[in-house]
């Protein structure tokens, strides 16, 4: 789990009992997104505009370590967020300047994919074949701003990305921030983070008009 502003990394088993705890030693980190690969986990930080990584080797888990400082990007990012790894390159959301952009993880080397159609500078982000899937914020049409799931189609280099359909949106009082597959279900979840008043239950619920 990555642990916002603590800047920490947490390591949980299923039963919920802490595993590991990795800080990120860079003053105002905020760890935000992450991915896991069969030998590390990539981590998002919207506070430095670092891509770190830890290596994983069973249930031990590495220090983290910066795999990608801000002057390794096309632009310095201004808000990292949403991560998802295809074999060996990720695709990393940047909020603050609208990008997306593709990282060769071997290479260790960021370049900015080519977006039609939309934005996918998202929060959660979804790879299937060659669907990406986003969480993005919106104007509602008042004035606001209102959070929706776009569906882009990427080529097979994951070097351009065509944005096609959109779902239905859900209101900032909500503000979902993820999404995660359930077979023929799409699930987003609602954070609350701009409801004044936060209350439990946190629900998971099907994006609507989109599968």
């Amino acid at each position: 789990m990555a642990g916002w502003d603590t800047g920490a990394l947490f390591v949980y088993r299923p039963d919920g009992s802490l595993v590991a705890k990795r800080v990120a030693p860079l003053a105002g980190a905020a760890l935000n997104d992450l991915a896991v690969t069969d030998d590390a986990v990539y981590v998002t930080d919207s506070g430095t505009g670092t891509l770190w990584r830890a290596t994983t080797a069973g249930a031990r888990i590495g220090e983290l370590t910066p795999w990608l400082t801000p002057a390794d990007f096309p632009e310095a990012p201004g808000f990292l967020n949403g991560i998802v790894v295809d074999e060996r390159v990720a695709l990393v959301a940047d909020q603050g300047t609208g990008r997306l952009y593709r990282v060769d993880l071997s290479r260790r080397r960021a370049s900015e994919v080519e977006v039609t159609g939309g934005r996918m500078a998202a929060d959660g982000l979804l790879f299937e074949g060659d669907r990406l899937y986003g969480v993005v914020n919106v104007p509602d049409g008042a004035g606001g701003v209102a959070f929706t799931v776009d569906l882009a189609v990427m080529d097979d280099d994951r070097r351009t990305a065509r944005v096609v359909r959109r779902s239905a949106p859900a209101s900032l009082d909500r503000s979902p921030t993820t999404i995660a597959r359930d077979r023929s279900r799409l699930l987003w979840v609602h954070s609350q983070l701009h409801d004044p008043s936060p209350a439990p239950p946190f629900t998971v619920t099907v994006v609507p008009g989109l599968r």
